[in-house]
């Protein structure tokens, strides 16, 4: 359903079960402008960094880490949850949506709607300036839809063998 962040197991990954354990914590901590296509987009870098918030409920943690995404990787990434919880729902066949389900529905529904509120602007249409203040406001979302990954992430989704046909 997730992909690859869906879990069968936490063992020898303390990343995967201090999600599970929802002790996790991302923001955008920098951000990092620079000219594409010849210069003439401007594309923003969203400096992120994880760390573990304690132990994990299997006494273990992991050493905080940064990573770099651009904000269409979030665009991406909650359209593919959204369509993944659409066919979970269909590959179901009318039987009662598990509460795991739709819990991990009503998430990846959330999460799209906040990604999606910000809309794709062209640099003919703004100045740098107000890329740098776009970004800014960007950042914003993006720490309320790591939040909500970070609280929200699913557990239990491997529970039925319908779902995890589709896992991957």
């Amino acid at each position: 359903f997730f992909g690859r962040f869906t879990m069968t197991s936490t063992q020898g990954s303390p990343l995967l079960q201090a999600l599970a354990d929802h002790k996790v914590a991302a923001s955008v901590v920098d951000l990092d402008h620079y000219r594409i296509q010849g210069g003439l987009a401007v594309e923003t870098d969203y400096i992120i960094l994880v760390e573990p918030i304690g132990e994990t409920s299997s006494g273990e943690t992991f050493q905080p880490f940064r990573i770099s995404k651009t904000y269409s990787s979030f665009r991406s990434l909650s359209s593919h949850l959204k369509k993944n919880a659409e066919k979970a729902c269909a590959a179901l066949n009318g039987k009662e949506i598990p509460p795991y389900l739709a819990q991990a529905i009503k998430f990846t529904e959330s999460l799209n709607h906040l990604v999606d509120s910000q809309k794709t602007e062209y640099f003919g249409k703004v100045s740098y300036d107000n890329v740098k203040v776009m970004a800014k406001q960007r950042s914003l979302v993006l720490n309320n839809a790591l939040e909500m990954i970070s609280s929200n992430y699913p557990v239990g989704l491997n529970e039925t063998d319908s779902l995890k046909s589709i896992s991957d």
